[in-house]
């Protein structure tokens, strides 16, 4: 599956979106003694099976790869909370 620059950046968008809508609703907190890589996967299993996130996830998905969407999610945490 080809990306292109408004797919990417629209998918970076919907990340962004469903990690603030997270946090919001108090399903997802960082704190430094959680296991990075396990962390975002859970974060992206939530995604794909809560009703209020799941349209948005595989809307990400018919985008890019579940691989990428995943990287995305990291590199979208991280800034976050750095």
């Amino acid at each position: 599956m080809k990306t292109t620059k408004v797919s990417t950046e629209e998918t970076r968008l919907l990340i962004r979106n469903l990690i603030q809508k997270a946090k919001d609703s108090n399903l997802a907190q960082w704190n430094e003694g959680l296991n990075f890589a396990e962390f975002v996967h859970a974060l992206w299993r939530l995604f794909l099976r809560h009703d209020s996130f799941k349209n948005s996830a595989n809307k990400i998905l018919n985008q890019v790869s579940e691989n990428y969407a995943i990287e995305m999610l990291a590199e979208e945490i991280n800034s976050v909370k750095s």
